[in-house]
């Protein structure tokens, strides 16, 4: 019984980690837009020159089912500028989800916030 039990926890510890890695947004501006564009989005880039630090940034739109799905992205050189724009667009953003992953900063509904991450 102690060696199935295990196995069982072995196992869920395996699928939450394949969860976790799964779940990560792109690790470079390009392959956020291609992922975002092989979804039928309609990707329209952003200035960045006004952000300190910032490497490219985009807005991505697409309407389905009736439905908005938008989702803008900033990508930055540092962490700790992602973390300074995290914390004004905590603030000041009027999307519904504001989110950082590491030196990613992305706001948008909850569907292109979805389709962005997957």
């Amino acid at each position: 019984m102690k060696k199935f039990a295990k196995a069982i926890s072995i196992f869920l510890l395996l699928i939450t980690t394949m969860f976790v890695m799964t779940a990560c947004v792109p690790s470079s501006p390009q392959k956020a837009r291609e992922k975002l564009e092989d979804d039928r989005y309609t990707v329209y880039d952003l200035p960045v020159d006004y952000l300190d630090d910032a490497i490219d940034g985009f807005w991505a739109t697409k309407y389905e089912n009736e439905t908005s799905h938008d989702v803008t992205v900033y990508y930055f050189k540092t962490v700790k500028a992602a973390k300074e724009y995290y914390e004004f667009e905590k603030e000041f953003s009027t999307d519904d989800y504001v989110k950082r992953w590491g030196k990613c900063v992305y706001t948008g509904n909850k569907d292109g916030i979805k389709d962005f991450r997957k």
